[in-house]
Parts: C-alpha cells; sequence; structure tokens
C-alpha cells in the first residue's frame, strides 16, 4: 500500500477528525521519520493500523491527546506534560527521556526501554509494567508505585521518596542515589550495585545493620524535619 492510501485510510476511517492540516503534518513527520521536534498546539490522536516507531524527538506537552494509538517506538524523547494521557498504549521504547508528569498514566503498560531519565513525580502512576531498563534517572517520589515491576537497571538515581514501595524487587544496577526518605522499604531486593548513596530518614524500617558492608557504608540517615 503507497503513502496516499495509508493517509487515505487514516482520514476516512475517522473522519471526527477534522484539524486536515495538523493530521498532515503529524502523519507525514511520523511516516517519514524526519528528525525534527514536533510540537503543534491542536489536539492529537494518533491512529492507524499499523506499528509507528518515529525517528526523532516528540514533544506532545500541554496538548488534549485522546490516544497514542500504534505509536510503538520513539528514536529520541518523549514529553507529554500536562497532556490529557492516561495510557502509553503499544509503547515499548524510548531513546531518550520520558515525562509523565501532569498526565493520566497509571501503568507503563508495554514499554520495557528508557533511554534517558523518566519523570513520574507526584503523579497517579501505580504500575511500571514492563519497565526494564531506564537509562538516566528515575523519579517516582510521591506516586502510588507499590513495587519496581520488572525493573532491572536505573542508570542513574532512584527517587523513590514518599512511595509506599517496600523492597526493590528484582533492581540489581542504581547507577546515582537512592532516596528512600518517608518509604516503608525492609529490603533492597536483588541489588548489587548502587554508584551513590542511599537516603533513608530516621527511623526507617530498612535494617541497616543487616546489610552488606558495601551497601551500610552507603546509608546516609537524613534528620526528620518536623517541627522546623
Amino acid at each position: 500500500m503507497n503513502i496516499k492510501n495509508i493517509i487515505k485510510r487514516i482520514f476516512s476511517r475517522y473522519p471526527e477528525e477534522t484539524d486536515i492540516i495538523n493530521r498532515l503534518r503529524s502523519v507525514n513527520r511520523i511516516l517519514f521519520g524526519k528528525n525534527s521536534v514536533i510540537h503543534t498546539s491542536s489536539n492529537l490522536n494518533i491512529k492507524a493500523d499499523f506499528d509507528v516507531n518515529y525517528n526523532g524527538n516528540l514533544d506532545l506537552s500541554g496538548l488534549i491527546i485522546r490516544s497514542l494509538g500504534n505509536l510503538k517506538s520513539v528514536n529520541g524523547y518523549l514529553d507529554l506534560y500536562l497532556t490529557t494521557l492516561s495510557s502509553l498504549g503499544r509503547l515499548e521504547y524510548v531513546k531518550g527521556y520520558l515525562n509523565l508528569v501532569g498526565t493520566l498514566v497509571s501503568t507503563l503498560g508495554n514499554l520495557k526501554y528508557v533511554g534517558g531519565t523518566l519523570y513520574a513525580y507526584n503523579t497517579v502512576l501505580s504500575d511500571l509494567g514492563s519497565l526494564e531498563y531506564v537509562g538516566g534517572g528515575l523519579y517516582l517520589a510521591g506516586t502510588k508505585i507499590t513495587n519496581l515491576g520488572n525493573l532491572k537497571k536505573v542508570g542513574g538515581f532512584l527517587d523513590l521518596s514518599n512511595t509506599i514501595v517496600l523492597d526493590l524487587g528484582p533492581l540489581e544496577y542504581v547507577g546515582g542515589n537512592i532516596y528512600l526518605e518517608n518509604t516503608p522499604v525492609k529490603s533492597l531486593g536483588s541489588l548489587k550495585k548502587v554508584v551513590g548513596n542511599i537516603y533513608v530518614e530516621e527511623g526507617s524500617l530498612l535494617n541497616v545493620d543487616s546489610l552488606p558492608t558495601r551497601f551500610r557504608d552507603k546509608v546516609r540517615i537524613m534528620k526528620n524535619k518536623k517541627g522546623e
């Protein structure tokens, strides 16, 4: 099927989409994979009968987005800051950073890989889905996360402060600091290496004395600031 027929199918199947110019611009950039940033000021609903792999940075911040449709990978960053999106759909791969702050996304679903930092602090996120790798930092402070699912490696820092995570599960490597303040973590799970320090608050449930020396020496106890 040639490109004209693909575009015709998309438009004829979804006649409720009325912004022809912006739809053409989006379809053109997605299908041809131009190395440029998409940033429009209108509603966006990516729909197609095929997997969409976008080659470039995708900045959708502040838009009213109903769906990412069959978007499967982004070969750059994906910025969804303050959008109305509630699902990542079929998305599996983001080469750069991923910003979910201000969204309604509660699960990462099929997402397995984020090459940069994942920003999700103070969101409704409660499930990491299939996520296995984050190349940069992982901001989960203030989320509804209860466990780390299948996550095995975080290349930068890991911020779990103000969450209800009980252990680090299958996580094996953290390339920066781990922040566990006001978090009921009792176990570091399968953790093998942390490059930075481990920050906990006074009275933490984590039994520091029982930790291997390589971790115990990295623990930094933060004084409670209540009453200050």
